[in-house]
C-alpha cells in the first residue's frame, strides 16, 4: 500500500508546478486562441451586422421603387382611361357635328329644291298663260273676224287677258 500511497499523496512542489503550468497553459490559449477566435467572431458579427444593414437598404429602396413604379402605373392607367375618354368625347362631338352639318345641308338643299320648284312653277304658269293668251287672241281673232269688228275684238282680248290674270 505504500506505493499507492505514493501516488495519491500530494506532492507539495509537483503541485505547484502543475498550477503553475495551469495557469501559463491558461495565459496561452486566452492570448492565442481566445482572443483571435473571439476578435475574428466579433469581426463576423460586425460583418454579418452591416450586411444586414445593407440589406434593410436595399429592401427599403425596393420599396420605394415598388411603390413608385406601381404609382406610375396608376398614373399611366388614369392617363389612358382619360385619354380614351377624351377620345370617346371627341369622337362623340364630331359625330354630333357632323350629324348637324348634314342635317344643316340637306335643310338647305331641301330650300333651294323648294325655290327651284317654285321658280319652274312660276315660269310654267307664265308659259302657259302666254300659249293660253296666244291660243285665246287665235280663236278670238277668228271668231271676231267674222262677227265683230277690231274694236270689239281688242276690248273681248283684253277682258279675256285680265280674267286669265285674277285666276291663275
Amino acid at each position: 500500500m505504500g506505493e499507492t500511497q505514493a501516488l495519491v499523496a500530494i506532492m507539495p512542489w509537483t503541485f505547484i508546478v502543475q498550477i503553475g503550468n495551469l495557469f501559463i497553459q491558461a495565459y496561452l490559449i486566452k492570448r492565442f486562441l481566445f482572443k483571435p477566435v473571439a476578435a475574428i467572431i466579433e469581426k463576423r458579427k460586425n460583418l454579418v451586422g452591416r450586411e444586414l444593414d445593407q440589406a434593410r437598404r436595399e429592401q427599403e429602396k425596393v420599396a420605394e421603387l415598388k411603390a413608385e413604379y406601381e404609382a406610375r402605373i396608376a398614373g399611366a392607367r388614369d392617363r389612358v382611361s382619360s385619354m380614351l375618354e377624351n377620345a370617346r368625347r371627341e369622337a362623340e362631338a364630331m359625330s354630333r357635328e357632323t350629324i348637324t352639318a348634314a342635317r344643316e345641308e340637306a335643310g338647305r338643299m331641301r330650300e333651294q329644291a323648294e325655290k327651284e320648284i317654285a321658280g319652274q312653277r312660276h315660269a310654267a304658269e307664265m308659259q302657259l298663260r302666254q300659249e293660253i293668251g296666244s291660243l285665246a287672241v287665235g280663236i278670238a281673232s277668228r271668231v271676231v273676224e267674222r262677227e265683230m269688228q277690231e274694236e270689239d275684238h281688242r276690248r273681248l282680248i283684253r277682258e279675256f287677258i285680265d280674267n286669265v290674270g285674277a285666276a291663275s
